[in-house]
C-alpha cells in the first residue's frame, strides 16, 4: 500500500484527505512527512566585546572625573585660604588686645542706692564714651595676704594715661563728684599694663 503524502494546513494541523480525522497516522508517513531542521547560522557574538569595551570606557571617564573634582576641590581649599589669610592680615588688632592703661578704683559703698541710681547710670557712659573699657567691676575680692583689701573694686582700660586725665576734665564727669563723694569713699589710680603679644602700645612695660 502507497504511503499518501500530507498536506500542511495554516496553524500547523495535518490533515489526510484519504482517511477520517479519528483515522490512525502511519507513523513512517509522518516522519518521512516532517521537514527537516534548518540549521541556523552562526552568528558571532559583539556584544560581551562591546560591552567590555563601553566598561572599560565609563571606568576611564570616572577615573578622569574623579580626578578632576579632586584637583577643583583643591584649588578652590587653596583660594579659600589665602583670602582668609588676606583678610586677617588686613584686619585691625582685635579688641581683646589688652588696654595699655588700667584705671583701678576701689570702692567702699556708703549709700548703695544712691549708687545705683544717681552715679552708675551717669558715669557709665561717659566711660565709654572717652574709650573706657570695663575689665572689672565686681565686689567679689578675695583678700590672699597682709591687710583686707577694698569691699568693692572697678578696673577700666584705656589706651593712654592722657585718655583718662581727658574724661575727668570734662563737665558732665566733674558735675558728678559731689555725687560719687556722698555715695562711697574712693581710692583711685592707674597703672600702665604689660606690652601685648601682638606689639607694645604706648604707656605698656615690658615684661618678664
Amino acid at each position: 500500500m502507497k504511503r499518501r503524502k500530507f498536506i500542511t494546513l495554516l496553524g500547523g494541523a495535518a490533515a489526510w484527505p484519504c482517511h477520517p480525522p479519528n483515522a490512525a497516522i502511519d507513523p513512517v508517513v509522518a516522519a518521512e512527512a516532517r521537514p527537516p531542521p534548518v540549521s541556523q547560522p552562526r552568528r558571532k557574538s559583539f556584544g560581551r566585546a562591546c560591552s567590555a569595551k563601553e566598561r572599560v570606557s565609563t571606568e576611564e571617564g570616572n577615573v578622569m572625573s574623579n580626578k578632576l573634582a579632586l584637583l577643583a576641590g583643591i584649588a578652590i581649599g587653596a583660594v579659600l585660604t589665602a583670602g582668609v589669610a588676606q583678610l586677617q592680615a588686613q584686619a585691625p588688632a582685635p579688641a581683646t588686645t589688652r588696654n595699655a592703661v588700667f584705671m583701678i578704683t576701689e570702692q567702699t559703698i556708703t549709700d548703695p542706692k544712691g549708687y545705683a541710681e544717681e552715679y552708675a547710670p551717669k558715669v557709665i557712659p561717659i566711660i565709654k564714651a572717652h574709650g573706657g573699657r570695663y575689665v572689672a567691676r565686681t565686689d567679689q575680692v578675695t583678700n590672699l595676704a597682709g591687710d583686707a583689701g577694698p569691699k568693692r573694686i572697678v578696673i577700666i582700660g584705656f589706651e593712654s594715661i592722657d585718655e583718662i586725665k581727658k574724661m575727668q576734665s570734662t563737665k558732665e564727669y566733674t558735675d558728678l563728684q559731689p555725687i560719687r563723694d556722698r555715695v562711697y569713699k574712693v581710692r583711685q589710680y592707674a597703672i600702665a599694663t604689660c606690652e601685648n603679644p601682638q606689639g607694645a602700645k604706648p604707656g605698656q612695660t615690658k615684661c618678664p
